[in-house]
């Protein structure tokens, strides 16, 4: 951002070419994503294509993310099973007719592979849009809290065992000694 002066902003030549830059990668994504999603869906005349992409998108993916949070990472590293029982994906899928819905199952699970990274960097990047979103719309009352921890100084409790103590005391020369030594400087600072 540049002042211009007059109290207004402006954004940079450089920002908005990185600006564009990540539109076009994003719309990219988007496109390799959805082109996965609607191949895998060849074969059933019941789910009009971007209709199709359109719900899962507003009433499956989203939502999933939404109610998932962090625990999406784990869908799209491979880490969690399980989807065909959540709640979201049962529903989605009653919503179809029922000739079309183990073609659009099918199609569900096979975007959501960790293995296909066009798709896994379609849902991180709903995934970082959703914790954006929710970051930037804290309650007032976190938002408090976390300014008041910002004041409070951290406390540790170290153990150490005689050999340690002895070294910072400078009683002897042992192995410990670059750690004791450590220690106090970062205790002076």
């Amino acid at each position: 951002m540049i002042p211009l002066g007059n109290g207004s902003f402006k954004v940079s030549e450089s920002g908005i070419n990185e600006l564009e830059r990540i539109c076009r990668e994003s719309e990219q994504v988007e496109n390799a994503a959805k082109s996965f999603f609607v191949s895998s869906l060849k074969g059933s005349t019941l789910l009009p294509e971007e209709e199709t992409w359109k719900l899962f998108n507003d009433q499956l993916l989203i939502p999933l993310v939404r109610d998932m949070g962090a625990r999406t990472y784990e869908l799209v590293s491979g880490t969690a099973t399980g989807i065909e029982k959540a709640i979201p994906f049962k529903t989605f899928l009653e919503k179809f007719q029922p000739e079309a819905r183990m073609v659009l199952q099918n199609a569900v699970l096979a975007f959501i592979d960790p293995q296909n990274s066009a798709t896994r960097s379609y849902i991180l990047r709903y995934l970082n849009n959703y914790f954006f979103l929710e970051a930037s719309n804290l309650p007032e009352e976190t938002i408090s809290a976390l300014s008041a921890l910002e004041t409070d100084k951290p406390s540790f409790t170290i153990f150490v065992d005689t050999n340690f103590l002895f070294s910072i005391l400078g009683l002897h020369d042992n192995p410990s000694n670059s750690a004791a030594l450590s220690l106090q400087e970062l205790l002076n600072r």
